[in-house]
């Protein structure tokens, strides 16, 4: 007698004609009693778990990262199993931030695997075009997004085989603004022919950036003939990098070339306009805000009425338009800085000679007096000479207000403070008008001992000229000359 065979369990629908989403109920039967199960088990539930016919409902929400489940139906005669996939329609979420900085990156992610494009097309790009679930991917926003568009749209597409157009047309999307950095704003505030004790002409000047003063990436600062704006022969044009390399340029007359120069260092650079002295050039950052201090002299083709111009960008490429912050400045009463001859800049020993000589560009003026000084804070001996007819020499002692005088020439005298001594015959001026353009030049030369008082080191040694102008007040040049290296015992 033959054995009788059961029929093969048949399970429907199988394959699902259409893809439930999260949350909606799919009804499943079968041709003989089975056992349903739901795997993963978190991804449904069942109105029945044995019989003819049992109804699946999907979770809602799903399990992070679930796109399917599956349906098993086992026969309970024979124990053979029949599985149906039931792909899930999953809404898809994209994660990341709602704005955006032009210039930087920034991470998105979606809640099953996607692939990812962007509207407008040419803003940015991502690092992959397509993540697994969860999967992060950098997205970089461009520094000048083309047209400027107020945000731009991430669009995360179904990744898995297109079974159906449902699949092709699952999509999630993020609309992301776009945060644009303002321009550097420029103010300004400085002062001319000024003595501070330190540089005699300085100018100052401010910059500020919203992202904060370190993102300021260059400045061109810019003495001009009244109505230029630009970088232009016969000018006092800066463009200096106050960030990494902090240097400084000067043009030349021509507009052709640049000389450079280090804020703080012991250099000069200069043009048949102006000189600057890098020794008391400072870079001073707060917040938001950069100051700039420039030790900057004319020379006489530079006297005259100028504009001032400011111009700044920023590491994001923005930038200022050129700026006037000042219009039809009367420049004067500058004068070309004092400068040293025939001496080093690093002066060593116990009785170092210091020289200076200075040249005033400045029409129908004459030496008032000069200065030969060397100090660290009121500890100083500073010599200052009036020049003929008073032919007078003063040396401050170590009060400010104090100091013993002498008149010259054909003295013995030594002037005395507790920190130095300066012999009265070393202390020799000179003095020349130039015909023409009239020009007067002035040299003073003296020797300075120290004392067993004077505290060893470094010294601040510098020289200074104040002239007068006929009917007009007077004015002032200083420069550095060196530091004087004090060591006891003496050298």
């Amino acid at each position: 007698m033959a054995l009788e065979t059961a029929p093969a369990l048949i399970v429907t629908p199988n394959p699902l004609v259409t893809f439930p989403a999260p949350g909606s109920q799919v009804s499943f039967s079968a041709n003989r009693p089975a056992n349903w199960a739901v795997v993963p088990p978190a991804a449904g539930s069942l109105s029945t778990a044995s019989g003819t016919a049992t109804v699946l409902t999907i979770s809602n929400p799903l399990p992070f990262g679930t796109t399917s489940l599956t349906l098993n139906a086992t026969d309970q005669a024979t124990g053979g199993t029949r599985s149906v996939d039931v792909p899930i329609l999953v809404p898809i979420v994209i994660s990341g931030p709602s704005s955006q900085m032009v210039g930087t990156s920034a991470q998105y992610s979606a809640n099953i695997p996607v692939t990812w494009t962007l509207s407008p097309p040419d803003v940015g790009f991502f690092s992959a075009t397509s993540s697994a679930a969860g999967e992060q991917v950098n997205f970089f926003l461009f520094p000048f997004p083309p047209g400027n568009p107020p945000q731009f749209t991430l669009t995360a597409r179904d990744a898995r085989s297109p079974l159906s157009s449902q699949f092709m047309n699952n999509t999630g999307s993020r609309a992301v603004t776009i945060q644009y950095v303002p321009p550097p704003v420029i103010s300004t505030s400085f002062g001319a022919s000024t003595y501070n004790g330190t540089l005699a002409a300085t100018w100052g000047f401010n910059f500020s950036d919203s992202l904060g003063a370190q993102n300021i990436d260059w400045i061109t600062i810019s003495f001009s003939a009244p109505g230029i704006n630009q970088t232009f022969p016969n000018s006092c044009t800066l463009y200096l990098f106050p960030g990494s390399s902090s240097s400084v340029y000067l043009a030349n007359d021509a507009a052709t070339s640049w000389s450079q120069g280090v804020p703080g260092s012991l250099a000069q650079i200069r043009n048949t306009q102006c000189l600057i002295d890098m020794k008391g050039f400072r870079l001073t950052f707060s917040g938001n805000n950069l100051g700039v201090n420039i030790p900057l002299y004319g020379d006489l083709s530079f006297a005259g009425n100028r504009d001032i111009w400011l111009t700044a960008g920023n590491r994001q490429g923005q930038y200022t338009p050129p700026t006037r912050v000042w219009s039809n400045y009367p420049i004067s009463y500058w004068s070309t800085a004092t400068t040293l001859a025939g001496e080093p800049y690093s002066l060593v020993g116990a009785s170092p000679t210091f020289r200076a000589s200075a040249m005033l560009a400045v029409p129908n003026a004459s030496v008032y007096y000069m200065h030969l000084a060397s100090r660290v804070g009121n500890d100083f001996c500073q010599l200052m000479y009036f020049a003929p007819p008073s032919s007078a020499a003063y040396l401050y002692s170590n009060n400010p207000y104090g100091f013993s005088s002498v008149t010259l020439p054909n003295s013995t005298f030594t002037l005395t403070n507790p920190f130095c001594t300066v012999p009265a015959a070393s202390i020799q001026f000179n003095s020349y008008l130039q015909a023409s353009p009239p020009t007067p030049y002035a040299f003073l030369t003296a020797q300075f001992n120290k004392t067993p008082a004077m505290p060893v080191g470094y010294r601040y040694t510098y020289a200074q000229m104040n002239y007068l102008l006929f009917g007009s007040g007077y004015g002032t040049s200083e420069l550095w000359i060196g530091d004087w290296l004090v060591q006891n015992p003496p050298l």
